[in-house]
């Protein structure tokens, strides 16, 4: 009886972290769905600012070749950095919990 009350309580402190683990692994899932629409819609803008850019003929002055206009260029970069943002994601807590688990398992 005391190896059936002590495999079950191994099994559920398993379970708890492994709980933990997926509770974690959603909230980064949930940050990083947040950040996708926030670059989807800067993207929206960017490309609706350049097509209203595109219309007004931009000043009715044509850049020097090989020249950029500095407000698509500036909106652009915030657009990049948004997406390399979510490229350099930090390893959230986890892994770190998941490595717990593995610890405790074996």
């Amino acid at each position: 009886m005391f190896a059936f009350l002590s495999e079950f309580c191994a099994i559920n402190r398993q379970l708890d972290l492994l709980e933990s683990a997926l509770n974690d692994i959603e909230s980064r899932n949930e940050g990083i769905h947040k950040e996708l629409l926030e670059l989807l819609q800067s993207n929206r803008e960017i490309r609706e600012s350049i097509i209203q850019e595109k219309k007004e003929g931009a000043d009715d002055t044509p850049l020097p070749q090989g020249s950029v206009n500095p407000k698509v260029t500036e909106k652009s970069t915030v657009g990049v950095e948004k997406g390399l943002s979510l490229l350099a994601l930090e390893p959230s807590t986890s892994s770190k919990s998941s490595n717990s688990a593995s610890n405790h398992a074996g």
